[in-house]
């Protein structure tokens, strides 16, 4: 399924600082010296003593002829499925919406897994490594797939790719003040450190740091979505709601006051390829597409077949076939139908209703299974 072309969907996103943003990049000039790069830091910086080097920068990178900010696609990412895991977590609890990517598995010198280290919160990359190298079961693409938690079918792990592909956001800095003629000139802010028991700023702990201040739009073209199914597109318009809202914040110093954001789509479009094409109106996720039980479980009834109104004209181009949703009409009409496939307000949809966590991924299933001479 996941190497055949089936769906896509293409989504351009638009973030805009609301107070001031960093995304962090740790200008220590003991590391820069020891990386042999303090002197290329001093000239980019056009400074002569490295004590007047910022204590932290916002990362750059060379575009058009100059080294502007930008934020790392991996940033946003990041950033997106931690929120994404919060979402799957508060609605169905902490074990059950989503595994802990940071739990690993816990071995001896003899590299037998520790029992106290297997929980149904295991990542799911080590849960595959203990179905495979000690219960030496034979996982094929359909089992991955259809055992890893929501947030890595979409999102990925180390035994299935992700999903969602998310460019590096730029601004336009082609009129900004710069050192040296090249190296985007950003505020930058002070900080002291806090005595803890006078509550007094304390001796000798200054720091200064680099920031991109308000009313700065980073655009990201094109955020990728490859091979879905429609709850994922529901739970993403959950998290795209959040930003629109100033509710997700991005960068360092998030409780300095830093990181506040706003987020719009400014255009999204959903493209089938060769005879995967639907009728018109129609939304289908892959679930519809190749109809193949082998990769969900038996109780998978989520609606992978949806009627929109406001629908767009399906544009045909060659094997290509797309859907554009560009009004806000029609990109409000398109996440109102697919955000209730993901949860609604009755209690349906993928998370409340149909997803569980399956039995071979549970603490159980692994205890059972695993032989007592691989465990301690």
């Amino acid at each position: 399924m996941l190497k055949i072309a089936l769906n896509e969907c293409r989504i351009v996103f638009k973030i805009k600082t609301e107070g001031p943003l960093l995304i962090k990049q740790d200008l220590d000039s003991e590391s820069l010296e020891k990386r042999n790069i303090l002197n290329d830091y001093m000239r980019f910086y056009n400074v002569r003593d490295k004590k007047d080097l910022p204590s932290i920068g916002f990362v750059r990178t060379m575009r058009n002829d100059r080294v502007v900010p930008y934020i790392p696609g991996s940033s946003l990412k990041g950033v997106i499925r931690s929120y994404a895991e919060r979402i799957a977590r508060t609605l169905k609890g902490t074990t059950d919406g989503t595994c802990n990517p940071f739990s690993k598995i816990e071995k001896d010198k003899q590299g037998r897994a520790k029992r106290s280290s297997i929980g149904d919160d295991l990542s799911c990359s080590d849960k595959f490594i203990l179905r495979k190298e000690y219960i030496k079961e034979d996982l094929d693409s359909y089992k991955v797939y259809r055992d890893a938690c929501p947030i890595c079918k979409l999102f990925g792990c180390n035994f299935l790719k992700s999903r969602i592909e998310i460019p590096d956001g730029y601004s336009d800095y082609t009129s900004a003040p710069t050192y040296s003629n090249q190296f985007v000139r950003l505020p930058r802010r002070h900080g002291v450190g806090i005595d803890r028991f006078t509550s007094s700023a304390k001796s000798g702990v200054l720091f200064n740091y680099e920031v991109e201040e308000e009313n700065k739009v980073f655009s990201f073209n094109d955020i990728f979505l490859t091979t879905f199914e429609l709850w994922q597109l529901g739970l993403l318009g959950y998290i795209f709601d959040d930003f629109k809202d100033q509710i997700v914040k991005l960068g360092f110093g998030k409780s300095r006051g830093l990181g506040k954001v706003s987020g719009e789509i400014e255009s999204i479009s959903i493209t089938y390829f060769g005879r995967y094409k639907p009728p018109d109106g129609k939304l289908m996720g892959v679930g519809k597409l190749i109809n193949d039980n082998r990769y969900w479980h038996k109780d998978f009834m989520g609606t992978e077949e949806i009627n929109l109104s406001h629908c767009p004209p399906i544009i045909s181009n060659g094997f290509r076939h797309t859907y554009k949703f560009v009004t806000s009409e029609q990109k409000e009409a398109l996440f109102g139908e697919l955000k209730k496939l993901w949860s609604a307000e009755d209690d349906t949809g993928f998370i409340n209703s149909v997803y569980t966590l399956p039995h071979e991924m549970s603490k159980d299933y692994f205890l059972e299974n695993i032989p007592e001479d691989k465990l301690v």
